[in-house]
């Protein structure tokens, strides 16, 4: 763009920088990714048991999965129940303030579902809950 004063003798160009509106979009973009809550999914289709006092939680940073076998999987992944102490301290370094849901299949065995939910507690997480569907 070209302006011309009254006297016709001088004539300057403006330009549109765009560094600076590119710059503030990438800051956007890293605030939003790092405010952001994951939650890190156990990967496999469960069939929860019904409860009438079933409620949503609206934070929940990691849901431990426990299928009609037995087995349990945590972000895809089958995980021994050796391993999981280990994977929860890891988590708890992590995530201080993690809120940690189990989700058993209701054919699953009760016993393990106990088992994860003493290591949580024992791994040092605040939050633990067990999965259930609304009615």
């Amino acid at each position: 763009m070209k302006r011309t004063f009254a006297g016709g003798r001088r004539s300057e160009t403006t330009e549109l920088n765009m560094a600076p509106l590119i710059d503030m979009i990438f800051i956007l973009l890293i605030f939003f990714l790092v405010t952001a809550s994951f939650v890190k999914t156990p990967g496999i289709d469960i069939q929860k048991p019904y409860a009438e006092t079933a409620e949503n939680r609206k934070k929940t940073n990691l849901v431990i999965g426990i299928a009609q076998d037995s087995t349990i999987w945590v972000e895809g992944r089958l995980i021994d129940i050796r391993d999981t102490r280990s994977y929860l301290e890891r988590f708890v370094q992590e995530t201080p303030n993690g809120v940690v849901v189990i989700s058993a299949d209701e054919e699953s065995r009760s016993e393990i579902t106990l088992l994860l939910h003493d290591q949580c507690q024992t791994a040092g997480i605040k939050e633990v809950y067990i999965g259930a569907a609304n009615k």
